[in-house]
């Protein structure tokens, strides 16, 4: 009966109506078809596109890849700033943007950008990453990277040594608890990145657990679809030896890349540690005095092109990521994606993610790292059934299987 209504007398009388005001409103027929073409109205925020460090990785390489994947271009309207420039990517001819010019007030900016996506038929508005939420007056979500602040400002209180210092920092993390229950615990719905990042929402922010659904990352194709390695100019280029341990991650605290140096250092065999890294934070006073004791050992490489970075996870010997805090852990996934075996920490996301394809070991442990990278230095078997077994891991996630649960997440929010 509904769809003998819809069929014989709603549609007629649709197409009756924009043909009649076709003449009176020429607008009309326009807004008909956006309405009946966008059935979700869902904007999201591509902001962080517009901030040159953003493209590549992080957030921006979520973005582009969430995007490349969307079944249907007409369901989803990317959100930039008007005063800043939208990148030249081609995914972006794709999508009908909608361009936000900021309000000088700040104390108008979630009044004045929930006026601006309404008037634009938005219904709901997904914020990209877990920065910069603003509770707004139409539904929202969230995707959530990791909440790496609560868990380390934590840890620095706990080692604070002076008062003030402890002070400081606990009022700064009460502020930030207040702030952070407020902006996510509003939203309608939130995506984590991993089990462990829904999980720790509840311990942190006692955000539900029902309140959040976990879609996992993808892996970017410039990895899956990487050619056979014929690198040797890379290596030539950036004087690496054929054999070496990769790691990609900034001089952070929770990178823990004091204690893979240390390790690395720690083989008898001499082998270089090449590590892909940002020109800041810089490293700390004790571990640029190491490096620049063993030059030959410890490799600093920065603002590396995206087909080099491929290259070198490509032609690594063992790829070593024991880091104290991952919201996911995408390098991992990287490094298996091109057949190069990985040694991880048991901490954090990290488990979850390489599943039974890596080496784990304790990130606090140097001695565990260097046995580890002996072992698999050494054994040529052990290596193969972890590239093998790395392989397989990474049929597990993709950016395509991101892009439908999130399509399904935004139906099951919308308002």
């Amino acid at each position: 009966m509904a769809s003998v209504l819809v069929t014989h007398i709603l549609i007629p009388l649709v197409s009756f109506i924009a043909e009649f005001n076709y003449v009176i409103n020429p607008y009309f027929e326009i807004y008909l078809f956006a309405i009946m073409n966008n059935p979700m109205n869902v904007a999201i925020d591509c902001r962080p596109l517009q901030e040159d460090s953003s493209l590549g990785r992080g957030i921006g390489s979520y973005l582009i890849n969430l995007l490349e994947n969307w079944p249907e271009a007409n369901q989803l309207r990317p959100v930039f700033m008007n005063n800043k420039p939208i990148p030249d990517l081609p995914v972006l001819k794709r999508f009908t943007p909608l361009l936000y010019k900021p309000t000088w007030m700040i104390w108008r900016i979630a009044t004045d950008f929930s006026q601006f996506l309404s008037q634009n038929g938005v219904e709901l508005f997904h914020f990209s990453g877990q920065y910069n939420v603003t509770p707004l007056a139409i539904p929202y979500t969230v995707t959530v990277h990791d909440i790496m602040y609560f868990p380390l400002r934590k840890l620095e209180i706990e080692q604070a040594t002076s008062f003030w210092k402890r002070l400081e920092w606990t009022l700064d993390l009460w502020w930030m608890t207040r702030r952070g229950k407020k902006e996510l615990g509003q939203a309608a719905g939130l995506i984590a990145v991993s089990q462990f990042t829904k999980d720790d929402l509840f311990q942190h922010l006692a955000i539900p657990l029902e309140h959040t659904t976990v879609v996992y990352n993808g892996i970017d194709t410039d990895f899956i679809n990487a050619a056979p390695p014929t690198t040797s100019d890379v290596l030539e280029k950036h004087q690496i030896p054929p054999r070496y341990i990769l790691t990609v991650a900034p001089f952070e605290t929770r990178k823990n890349l004091g204690n893979m140096i240390k390790a690395c250092l720690a083989l008898q065999e001499d082998i270089p540690f090449v590590i892909v890294t940002k020109d800041h934070p810089a490293p700390s006073l004790e571990l640029q005095t190491l490096i620049d004791a063993n030059p030959k050992r410890i490799r600093l490489i920065t603002d590396l092109p995206k087909a080099d970075l491929v290259a070198l996870y490509q032609e690594a010997t063992v790829f070593l990521f024991a880091t104290n805090y991952e919201g996911f852990g995408l390098p991992v996934l990287e490094a298996m994606a091109v057949g190069t075996p990985v040694i991880t920490s048991t901490t954090t996301s990290l488990p979850e993610v390489a599943g039974d394809a890596a080496v784990l070991v304790d990130p606090s442990d140097t001695g565990a790292i260097t046995s580890a990278l002996s072992t698999l230095l050494s054994d040529e078997s052990l290596r193969a059934s972890l590239i093998k077994k790395g392989l397989e891991r990474v049929n597990e996630f993709s950016y395509q299987k991101a892009a439908e649960e999130t399509l399904t997440f935004f139906s099951r929010h919308i308002a």
